[in-house]
């Protein structure tokens, strides 16, 4: 049996309390390596083109500050304060 099959396993015996917190940590954790993805991604310029399409939106008068403010995260929740998007200059910017 793999580690997997074990995992999963032992995940289906939890009590629902306990597979919460499972649920969780493993959210959490998935959630952090997106960023971390989203980051590198970003610094090495894979993320570019969706600059230049939000660039010509923006100048087609399709982009507002404030389509951009309700944005949320692909788990629906609200993009942290911790990102901004510079709608002058339009960039990506994480502070941390």
């Amino acid at each position: 049996m793999s580690r997997v099959e074990e995992l999963e396993l032992a995940i289906q015996s939890l009590p629902p309390d306990e597979f919460a917190q499972i649920a969780e940590k493993i959210q959490a954790i998935e959630n952090e390596r997106w960023d971390r993805q989203m980051d590198l991604d970003a610094s090495t310029g894979k993320l570019d083109f969706l600059i230049a399409e939000a660039s010509k939106e923006r100048k087609q008068s399709h982009l507002t500050s404030s389509a951009l403010s309700s944005r949320t995260t692909r788990c629906g929740k609200p993009i942290p304060t911790t990102h901004r998007f510079d709608t002058v200059g339009l960039r990506a910017e994480t502070t941390r």
